[in-house]
């Protein structure tokens, strides 16, 4: 890696220099798939300027961030995001982030490059680092920021009536497993225990906004059932209140839903798009190589991306950021006011 940072610095000159490591890589109507590979996003923009965080363990025993006070964040509109799963807590500096800065818009991806801690790369400027985060802030851009779930919903919309921790226990006062079921009741046995793999569930992304269209739902993902007490177990803790729906994962619909969401966006104006995408759609919901990738490139009709695999992708969810799964993450750049 120092050496790929070394080799950008001399060819592009750039006043500031952000990247990750990633399973894969994308760009133009490319997916590397797995191959080795770098692509590389550059602009004339003047106003931007890296940061790096770090979680920090307190005495107290809790974890603070350093860098959320860093000057370019307070004039910054947009500000790209890396950072690596295993040492770093991702969520709480979204959140934290979207509380102090409510201006800027942030997208990115947790870093997809190795399985275990250490293995990922992240680049701030010349320094390489095996952990915390990194962003790369822009000041006058003007970019619209889109999110396409991998899933379509199917049965009802309701709401939490019991929950336990990451155990949804019940929706609208029947057993939640009941619900899933009954969801996925036009399946038969055999499709419906495949199906299990591919289901999600949807909460309201904003309890006051209408429960429908792009952004209604932040998906979290169903880990398993237990079929005595009729519990479906979730990746994350869910509060009884909560407006929810089940959806159900496929690559038809992933592909489908980044279309509309391409499609429903302000007019992208010849300009260029930053990608991430969950490294699982191509590990596990498309059948075709370089679905994202062509999908993207044959509605702006034209190779305008670069972009990588995330485990985690950072994008909006309504009037508010946060980190989702099996997503497609974009930024689609226009002209700046250099």
């Amino acid at each position: 890696m120092p050496l790929i940072v070394q080799a950008l610095h001399q060819l592009l000159h750039p006043a500031s220099l952000v990247g990750a490591t990633a399973s894969s890589v994308l760009g133009g109507s490319l997916d590397s798939d797995g191959r080795p590979a770098i692509s590389v996003w550059a602009s004339t923009n003047r106003g931007s300027s890296a940061v790096r965080f770090e979680a920090v363990s307190n005495a107290d025993g809790r974890t603070s961030i350093r860098g959320l006070n860093h000057a370019g964040l307070a004039t910054s509109g947009l500000l790209v995001l890396f950072s690596d799963p295993f040492s770093f807590p991702t969520r709480t500096l979204v959140d934290e982030l979207s509380r102090r800065y409510p201006q800027i818009k942030i997208v990115g991806g947790i870093a997809s490059g190795a399985p275990a801690a250490g293995g990922n790369r992240l680049v701030c400027d010349r320094l390489t680092a095996s952990g915390g985060a990194v962003g790369l802030t822009f000041g006058n851009v003007d970019v619209a920021i889109v999110l396409a779930q991998a899933g379509e919903p199917i049965g009802d919309i309701m709401t939490v009536t019991a929950a336990s921790g990451p155990n949804l226990v019940e929706l609208a006062g029947r057993p939640a497993l009941t619900h899933l079921i009954e969801a996925l009741g036009h399946l038969d046995d055999a499709a419906r225990f495949a199906a299990l793999k591919h289901v999600q569930l949807g909460i309201a992304s904003d309890e006051s906004a209408p429960e429908s269209g792009a952004g209604a739902f932040t998906m979290l993902e169903v880990t398993g059932t237990e079929s005595s007490s009729r519990v479906v177990r979730l990746d994350r803790e869910v509060a009884p209140g909560t407006t929810a729906q089940f959806h159900l994962r496929s690559g038809a619909a992933a592909a489908a839903n980044v279309w509309k969401a391409l499609t429903d966006a302000p007019a992208n104006g010849g300009g260029s798009a930053l990608v991430f995408v969950s490294k699982h759609r191509n590990e596990v919901l498309f059948h075709e190589p370089h679905t994202d990738a062509n999908t993207i490139t044959d509605w702006a009709g034209g190779p305008i991306l670069a972009g990588m695999a995330t485990l985690g992708e950072i994008g909006p969810a309504r009037s508010r950021t946060t980190v989702h799964a099996y997503a497609a993450a974009i930024a689609l750049f226009r002209d700046y006011d250099n």
